[in-house]
This record gives structure tokens, C-alpha cells and sequence, in this order.
């Protein structure tokens, strides 16, 4: 009944679309807002009212989709038109060590993830043991998701594609950005299932589901994180209605205004400093119950030596630009931070490392 209901509501909007008598800054401004008001209640609201339902929905919505691009991949059998190597540096990302562990951000390890499974996952199981399943069975549903998503932008559409060709992954990749490129992609490979039109929309309404997941949940470990800094000094912040509204303040006048497209490159290097950390205090978890460590404790080094070495040539890139291009204070200092952190949590970990082992000797 609900997916009914969603594929309804999807064909009543394409039937009636809603549009603002707005200018087009305007518009996106209030539609921003709407989705603000949206992440508000989510991280207000008991997550049996609004994040599970809709996370039930998401999830049918996504073992559709991901059941239709494997059966057209199958089917279609499509060569892989992207080159295998293009080389080890990038002149717009950098070298390929460490960006790539960088860019590729929850793809490669995700220090948000792990704030949504102490926040609001472990929250909703019947039982502790429950977490070994849904953990595992997440991550290799994600790797299952990413190698779909490959498929897509690199069997799907065409790299050296005749000019004008509706499959070109350059020319979909200027006109609609990465969305519109699986989106395309997915549809160019359900082909022997649906239409070039509907394999794109299912493509596009699958990939979305994953970004209303991310707005709901940020906004709610947002209020969590807020509650747990500010409320033992400042009680009002303990109020989940006020700590949302701190969080929803920020993220609104950030979206609203174009700022976020200044702040996102620094995102995944800040997303992996906090996958390190949590890594390190696994590995003084693991070492205090007595339990093998190194399977945290390596990739934990790794991750850190790694997000540093981005933060480093991140803070070069941005403060000290090639001639001719101007420098980015903002994101320059946003590195340099991001550094000072880095930084502690290498000169902590080693002592609580040794405090661990000290504990259990």
C-alpha cells in the first residue's frame, strides 16, 4: 500500500506540478525551507512517527531499484566504456593518495555513519545481538549499491560519445550534475525492462530516498551532538526543540545562501578524521575486553596518517594557490582546524591506547 501510494503521489506531481509564484531565488529558497521544516520534525518527533515509516518505504524503493540495475545489467550485458586508469593525479581533485580515500568519503569509511549508530540505530534494535546483522548486512548492501552505481555512469553512459548523444556522461554530467548521471545511466540499463524515461525516474527516485535519509538523520544527531556539548553547562540546550533549532538555523542559512558549496570539500576529510577516532576508541574497547585489536588499530593509523596528509595538501591548495587564482581563506582555515584536531587525536590515542592495555594487565 505505501510503495502504491508513493508511485501515486510521484505520477499526481508530474501530472500537477507544484511551483511557487516565486523568482527562481526566491523559489529555491522556500523549497529549502520546506525541506528544513521537514528535518525539524524528523529530529523533534519519536522516530515511530516519521524516520521509520519512511525508512520502510526507502528501503522497498531501494531493493527495487537495486533488484531492476543488477536484472539489466545481467540482461543488457553493457561494456564498461570508462577508461580503467587515467592516471595518479587529478588536476582539479589531486594525487590519487590520499584523495581518493578522501573523496570517495562514506564509500571508503564513514565517521557520520558511525554517529547514526550510537544516535538512532541502536536505539531502534529488539536486541543487541541484532546489530551484528543489520551492521554487516548494511555495509554490504552499500558495496552492493556502489558497484550499481559504477555500473551505471560506466557501462550505463557513453565516455567518447558522438556529439549530442543523450548518453554522453560528460555532456549529463554539465547539464544535471552526479544525480542526473545514475539517474540516466540506471535507465540506459533497465532498457530491456522500462523506459528510458522510467528507468531514469526510478533511478533518480532511488538515489533520493538516500538523500531524505541523510537530512532527517543529520538533523537528529545534530540535536544530539548539540544536547550532549551544551546541555550539562547550559540546561535549555537539553530541550530538544531548542537544540533542533540551533542545528536547522545553521544548516538553513548555510543552504539558503550558497555557502555549503565553500564548506563541502572540506566535509569528507572532517567525516574520516571522525571515522579514525572512532576506529581508536574500538580498538581501547577491544583491548579493554581482552580481544583481538589489530583489525581496528591498523586501518585506524591508516585513516589517520591518510586524512592528514589531505587536510595538508587541502590547506597548500587553498592558501597558497598556483598564480593566477585566488586564494580560499575559508576553506584554508577549515583545514588548518581540521589539522589541530587531526592532530590531537594522534597525541590522545597512543595514551589511551596505553591506558587501555594498562587496565586489563
Amino acid at each position: 500500500m505505501s510503495l502504491t501510494l508513493l508511485a501515486g503521489c510521484i505520477a499526481l506531481g508530474y501530472r500537477f506540478p507544484l511551483s511557487l509564484p516565486l523568482g527562481e531565488a526566491a523559489a529555491f529558497r522556500a523549497w529549502f525551507g520546506i525541506l528544513i521544516l521537514y528535518g525539524f520534525a524528523a529530529s523533534i518527533l519519536p522516530v515511530w512517527v516519521l524516520l521509520q515509516p519512511r525508512d520502510y518505504i526507502s528501503t522497498w524503493v531501494l531493493i527495487i531499484g537495486v533488484v531492476l540495475g543488477f536484472a539489466g545489467v545481467a540482461v543488457s550485458r553493457p561494456p564498461m566504456n570508462a577508461p580503467f586508469f587515467t592516471g595518479w593525479h587529478s588536476t582539479t581533485q589531486g594525487p590519487l593518495w590520499p584523495m581518493l580515500f578522501i573523496l570517495i568519503a562514506c564509500g571508503a569509511i564513514s565517521g557520520f555513519h558511525s554517529l547514526v549508530a550510537g544516535g538512532t540505530t541502536s536505539k531502534q534494535l529488539s536486541k543487541e545481538s541484532d546489530g551484528k546483522i543489520i551492521g554487516f548486512g548494511a555495509m554490504l548492501m552499500e558495496g552492493a549499491v556502489a558497484t550499481l552505481a559504477i555500473a551505471c555512469v560506466s557501462a550505463g553512459l557513453l565516455w567518447a560519445a558522438p556529439e549530442g548523444s543523450a548518453l554522453s556522461f560528460s555532456g549529463v554530467l554539465e547539464e544535471g550534475g552526479p544525480i542526473k548521471a545514475f539517474g540516466v545511466g540506471y535507465g540506459s540499463l533497465t532498457a530491456p525492462f522500462l523506459t528510458a524515461s522510467i528507468g531514469t525516474l526510478v533511478g533518480i527516485t532511488m538515489l533520493k530516498t538516500f538523500v531524505m535519509t541523510t537530512l532527517d538523520t543529520t538533523v537528529r544527531v545534530t540535536r544530539f551532538i548539540t544536547a550532549e556539548l551544551f546541555g550539562p553547562k547550559l540546561p535549555i540546550f537539553r530541550n530538544r526543540v531548542v537544540a533542533s533549532v540551533l542545528g536547522v538555523a545553521a544548516a538553513y542559512f548555510v543552504g539558503s545562501s550558497g555557502r555549503w558549496s565553500v564548506l563541502w570539500p572540506v566535509f569528507a576529510s572532517a567525516n574520516q578524521l571522525v571515522a579514525a577516532l572512532t576506529l581508536i576508541i574500538l580498538t581501547a574497547y577491544l583491548i579493554g575486553i581482552k580481544r583481538p585489536s589489530g583489525y581496528t588499530l591498523y586501518p585506524a593509523i591508516f585513516m589517520l596518517v591518510t586524512t592528514m596528509a589531505a587536510l595538508v595538501w587541502n590547506a597548500v591548495r587553498f592558501l597558497f594557490p598556483p598564480a593566477g587564482e585566488s586564494a580560499n581563506l575559508i576553506l584554508g582555515i577549515a583545514c588548518v582546524v581540521l589539522l589541530v584536531l587531526g592532530g590531537l587525536v594522534a597525541t590522545e590515542a597512543p595514551r589511551s591506547l596505553r591506558a587501555a592495555r594498562a587496565r586489563v594487565s
